[in-house]
């Protein structure tokens, strides 16, 4: 098995109907509970780009389709703006969320910002669906996993002939016991089943994937003894008085962002505390000095501000990460806080192996990685976005280290 449809999946499937090669769960290629000769027949339908419907599993590890050609997409979240740009579909987007890419992230794509706009992501509306059915699309990629919306979503837009596509490299539901780092993968189907720029796929799984792998190497020499602990907050104490917290929602149990902490060699608190049990957990301010107090290495600890900053400019992390550590001062005043600051478009899309590399050289300077965040950034979108839209963003909206910008806490040694 690789990853190409061609003349070897025919002879694969033929050999399959003789005897000589034994079934496995692809050779049904058009998911009617058989192998035969319509899957051959389905195969080179889809080598030739023809019109059929295309079989994958989804992320919810249910089988799904989409029917081709694609020329028109509907799409939600950050991830679902990155993740078209990066494979080349971008023109063919007729319609956006407008709590996320319509209102933040519209400046990566002229199509998005004269796009239609189906209401928000979460919702579960009859509006959002009309809306989906009238831009026209054929398939409506959500970019953001909901089991109980995108069930139903599936269903409303499924009878009108839209196809769902439940292929996010976002966070997944509250819940799913589904692997969070599966960005290769996705990548890799969106740009298929989408029709997408698969050569342009190709070449940043290479680049992602070398990434990773260096970054795995390190880690996994590490022994916990020798890991610092990181707590990941979604909100700040730091955010405008209209908008600050009572109490701080964190990035609890299995979140991609603690699924990126322990890869770039941390502690990922909220992945071994008892007391955290869900997603996305909101904590008082004694819950928060509790977990700091309990999990500081030798009085070391790391606080990450994982908020909407980046392209969307909703916050400044540099304005708004000071609220956070004059809070943590005054909560635990014995420990040796170390602030980061990382926007959460970051971990949520094509990124997310930058938000790892970051968090590896701030923690683990001497690491020898080779790997520099602030020149691998820029060398994202140099070779994989659409147009010049990066031209005027600026690392420190993307990434900040307490430390350049006056925050309490040493680098390790």
């Amino acid at each position: 098995m690789d990853d190409d449809i061609d003349s070897d999946d025919v002879a694969y499937l033929q050999a399959v109907m003789s005897g000589t090669r034994a079934r496995n769960v692809l050779c049904d290629a058009n998911a009617d509970g058989k192998v035969d000769q319509e899957d051959v027949e389905h195969v080179r339908s889809m080598m030739s780009g023809a019109r059929t419907d295309v079989y994958y599993i989804d992320n919810y590890q249910k089988l799904a389709k989409v029917s081709w050609p694609v020329s028109r997409i509907a799409i939600g979240f950050s991830s679902g703006a990155y993740l078209a740009d990066l494979i080349g579909v971008t023109q063919k987007v007729v319609a956006v969320d407008s709590n996320y890419i319509k209102a933040y992230w519209s400046s990566i794509s002229p199509h998005y910002a004269s796009a239609m706009s189906y209401g928000t992501v979460e919702e579960d509306t009859a509006s959002k669906y009309d809306a989906i059915i009238a831009s026209g699309a054929d398939v409506f990629v959500p970019g953001w996993s909901q089991k109980a919306v995108d069930a139903h979503a599936l269903k409303v837009l499924n009878a009108v002939g839209i196809d769902q596509m439940s292929i996010s490299t976002a966070d997944m539901d509250v819940g799913s016991d589904i692997s969070n780092m599966r960005t290769d993968l996705n990548v890799l189907m969106a740009a298929y089943l989408l029709q997408g720029d698969l050569p342009k796929a190709y070449r940043y799984l290479e680049w992602h994937d070398g990434i990773l792998s260096k970054v795995g190497a390190f880690s996994d020499a590490l022994q916990d003894k020798d890991k610092y602990d990181m707590l990941i907050a979604r909100n700040s104490y730091g955010l405008p008085e209209q908008e600050r917290p009572e109490t701080i929602m964190i990035s609890g149990l299995n979140s991609i962002n603690n699924t990126h902490a322990e890869v770039a060699g941390a502690l990922a608190v909220a992945n071994h505390d008892p007391a955290i049990t869900s997603n996305y957990v909101s904590l008082e301010d004694s819950a928060i000095a509790r977990l700091v107090e309990k999990h500081a290495n030798n009085g070391e600890f790391f606080y990450t501000l994982n908020i909407q900053s980046g392209i969307s400019g909703k916050y400044d992390l540099k304005e708004v990460m000071p609220g956070d550590k004059k809070a943590l001062d005054k909560l635990v005043p014995d420990v040796d806080v170390h602030h980061l600051g990382i926007a959460r478009e970051v971990g949520n899309g094509t990124m997310d192996v930058l938000e790892c590399v970051f968090m590896q050289n701030i923690m683990y300077p001497d690491a020898g990685t080779g790997l520099d965040c602030e020149k691998l950034f820029h060398e994202y979108f140099q070779e994989f976005a659409s147009h010049d839209y990066y031209s005027g963003l600026k690392f420190d909206d993307f990434f900040v280290d307490g430390n350049d910008v006056g925050l309490r806490g040493a680098m390790p040694s």
